[in-house]
């Protein structure tokens, strides 16, 4: 399910919701997903060290080394 926004807040809300989806969905080991999510999130506009701490262990557990490198500055 993608939403399409037309305005800067709710373009922050529909990251926002793509991220917590991405921690739930990496609190059930779905790395997959959760890798999905905090794509999604980072590409509209959110900015948090923390996805890409999440999304660098969702990538290290699928065996993505290079990406995971990457957001865990490695």
């Amino acid at each position: 399910m993608k939403v399409h926004c037309t305005n800067t807040a709710e373009k922050h809300l529909d990251a926002s919701i793509y991220l917590m989806r991405g921690l739930a969905r990496f609190s059930q080991q779905k790395f997959p997903e959760a890798e999905n999510d905090f794509d999604y999130a980072l590409d509209k506009g959110l900015n948090n060290p923390k996805i890409y701490f999440r999304r660098g262990i969702a990538c290290l557990a699928q065996g993505k080394f290079d990406k995971a490198a990457v957001d865990l500055d490695i």
